[in-house]
C-alpha cells in the first residue's frame, strides 16, 4: 500500500476522492468505498513542492496546494501542474528584521 512517509498536514476532497498532503512534500489521492478509505492504485505520489504541504483548495476541475516553500501550485487533472506561483516577498525582503519563517497556510476562494 502506498502511503505518506511522514505525517499528514493537509486534507480535502477533490473529484470524489480524499486528497492528503504531507511533511514528505507529496500529495496522495485516496478512494472512498464500503471498505473505508484506501490509496488510489492508479495514482502515484504527486510531487511539485519542496517543503511540507500546508493547505488545499478545490475549485471545479482545479486543485490548489499551498506549501511551506512559499508557493501555491494549481493542479489540473489530478497530477498535471497548470501553474506554480511563488511568493518571494514572503522571504523577508520587505521585512529584513523578521526572524520568523513565513509559509502559505491557507488558500481561500469562491467558485465562479
Amino acid at each position: 500500500m502506498r502511503t505518506h512517509l511522514s505525517p499528514i498536514t493537509a486534507l480535502t476532497s477533490y473529484g470524489g476522492k480524499v486528497v492528503t498532503g504531507s511533511v514528505d512534500m507529496t500529495i496522495r489521492m485516496w478512494n472512498i468505498g464500503k471498505q473505508g478509505i484506501y490509496p488510489d492504485p492508479k495514482k502515484h505520489a504527486i510531487c511539485g513542492h519542496t517543503l511540507k504541504i500546508t493547505c488545499f483548495l478545490s475549485v471545479g476541475p482545479l486543485l490548489l496546494s499551498g506549501s511551506a516553500d512559499k508557493s501555491i501550485i494549481i493542479w489540473h487533472g489530478h497530477d498535471k501542474i497548470s501553474q506554480k506561483l511563488s511568493f518571494p516577498c514572503l522571504q523577508g525582503s520587505f521585512y529584513p528584521d523578521w526572524k520568523y519563517s513565513i509559509e502559505v497556510h491557507g488558500i481561500a476562494g469562491t467558485p465562479t
